[in-house]
């Protein structure tokens, strides 16, 4: 009878051993996923862990996975999504996007913003395009291939590209994942209000700003319509010409002060709408490095939200669009505006519909240690030692 008992125990831990990593992360989703381009993936930062992902990952106890890549437009990041099974188990995932959109199209935006500004002080509008054609600055402008008569079709196309490539990504997540809080934030306008940037002898800053608060009414034009599937984060109003969020020579990318500025924004929002913050390890992937940190931190709880208020806080967010300047994210590998490159990009559409992978995520990326196996098997051990010593007597 003992035999068979100790038996029993011994099946017992081995069956814990192998299925307790994945109840462990079944019960608790501490994931915080990011998404997007460049901003979120903390181009110029040297320090992963001053990213506004790892800080709000830190402050709620949750684990940063950051999948954001520099450069990515909107079609690339729904791809991105699309092969990352983790989202589902995810309590916060955050976006970034919209600025690569715009830059990948900057010669039509440019050469449309430039000719406006010209026609109102009189001059011709033919002899005006004439002219724009015949610009061409290396790294800069390119106005050979600016056709005028479907220039506006083709910025309206940006936008509405947009708005397609990001409601397929939240249908997507949202698909997957009922529970997490998803959190869209604002572009922001660096050179607004500042003379130093300047195209054409005129303000980059004032150039751009109308075509950058057009990419934010989009969002909040998606949030109504997707009916508080997710909330929009306004980082773009504390941001926008505020030097000491920038690097100096035209690079838009935020510092560590930045960062700070945007986990606190963001921070904020989370801190309202969680179901359930959870103190754990914290470690940060990225798509060039992985960095594992064993913080110990207190536990931070939150009021639970219901689902029916986190949509009521994210409707009002949407009925209260901000006519303030917001941001222009020029994600590139280069640090000026001026080098950005290839005005006609396409726009990379996935050939088939997205689908989220249903492979589980590995026990690592709760943070479950060997430690644990190693306690288990010790105590298998012991019981298996306990048995034969049983029946020896």
């Amino acid at each position: 009878m003992k035999k068979i008992f100790i038996l029993f125990i011994c099946l017992v831990f081995a069956v814990a051993a192998v299925f307790s990593p994945r109840v462990l992360a079944s019960q608790e989703k501490r994931l915080c996923v990011a998404f997007g381009d460049s901003i979120a993936s903390g181009y110029g930062i040297d320090n992963v862990n001053q990213t506004y992902p790892a800080m709000i990952a830190k402050k709620f106890g949750l684990y940063c996975e950051n999948n954001a890549v520099s450069g990515d437009k909107s079609a690339d990041m729904l791809n991105v999504i699309s092969n990352t099974p983790s989202v589902k188990d995810a309590a916060l995932i955050t976006i970034s996007i919209g600025g690569n959109d715009l830059i990948a199209n900057k010669d039509i935006v440019l050469a449309k913003s430039v000719s406006e500004k010209m026609s109102a002080m009189g001059l011709p509008p033919q002899s005006l395009q004439k002219l724009i054609k015949e610009i061409n600055i290396a790294g800069v402008f390119n106005g050979a291939n600016i056709n005028f008569d479907t220039i506006d079709a083709d910025i309206a196309g940006i936008f509405s590209s947009l708005k397609n490539n990001l409601a397929d990504a939240l249908r997507l997540l949202r698909s997957v994942n009922e529970q997490a809080v998803i959190i869209v934030q604002t572009l922001y306008n660096p050179y607004l209000g500042n003379s130093e940037y300047e195209i054409f002898g005129f303000d980059v800053g004032t150039l751009i700003d109308s075509y950058i608060q057009r990419i934010n009414s989009t969002f909040y034009e998606l949030q109504n319509e997707l009916d508080g599937t997710f909330l929009i984060a306004d980082v773009a109003s504390g941001m926008n010409g505020n030097s000491k969020y920038f690097y100096t020579s035209w690079d838009f990318h935020p510092t560590a002060q930045g960062h700070a500025y945007m986990a606190d924004i963001i921070g904020n929002i989370y801190g309202e709408n969680a179901q359930a913050i959870a103190t754990t390890e914290v470690f940060v992937t990225t798509a060039q490095t992985t960095l594992t940190q064993a913080v110990t931190t207190q536990t931070e709880t939150t009021a639970k939200t219901s689902t029916a208020k986190t949509t009521e806080i994210a409707k009002t967010q949407a009925s209260s669009i901000q006519n303030t300047s917001v941001k222009a994210t020029a994600d590139t590998n280069q640090n000026v505006l001026p080098t950005l490159s290839d005005s006609t990009a396409s726009t990379n559409v996935p050939t088939a519909e997205p689908q989220i992978p249903t492979e589980p995520v590995p026990p690592s990326a709760y943070g479950i240690k060997t430690p644990i196996f190693i306690c288990i098997a010790i105590v298998v051990l012991i019981s298996i030692c306990a048995g034969i010593i049983i029946k020896k007597k």
